[in-house]
């Protein structure tokens, strides 16, 4: 835990995944069925910075992003060199939204587990034990934080 809390402060940290950056769904649909390694193909050859594709249709896929610039064009372009587009490709910006729903469904708990604490005190008078229980939560916590910081792995 020691060497978990000591990347998470002074070289790695803790890495954000999708849900909590500002990201762009580019939604492209194709004359005829492509296989999803050529949509990835086509995207690398062009330095196309992407986070995920999914097939979502027949002919359609759905790239996500975190480029700042999406630039609807230069993904059509990429694409029309074969005149595989279809229809029009369509960008959305999707904010960070689930990182304040995580949030607060992470408070809920919390407090119920505080609320019980503050029971048990009253009831059974304890401090020890509360405080042992409490002190277990808080090692929990930051033991899964670490091995996150550790691995690299994102949130």
């Amino acid at each position: 835990m020691i060497l978990g809390l000591a990347s998470l402060f002074l070289k790695w940290g803790l890495q954000f995944g999708v849900d909590f950056k500002n990201n762009y769904i580019i939604e492209l649909n194709f004359k005829e069925l492509i296989d999803i390694e050529e949509v990835r193909h086509e995207l690398k050859n062009q330095n196309f910075n992407f986070n995920i594709i999914q097939k979502v249709g027949e002919t359609r896929y759905q790239i996500v992003t975190d480029n700042e610039e999406v630039d609807k064009d230069e993904i059509v372009n990429i694409f029309n060199k074969k005149d595989l587009i279809k229809d029009e490709v369509k960008v959305h910006k999707i904010l960070p939204f689930y990182a304040k729903d995580i949030l607060i469904k992470m408070l809920f708990p919390v407090s119920i587990y505080l609320a019980i604490l503050i029971l048990i005190i009253l009831i059974k008078k304890d401090l020890i034990l509360t405080l042992i229980s409490f002190i277990t939560v808080i090692f929990n916590l930051l033991l899964t934080i670490s091995i996150f910081s550790i691995f690299g792995q994102k949130l």
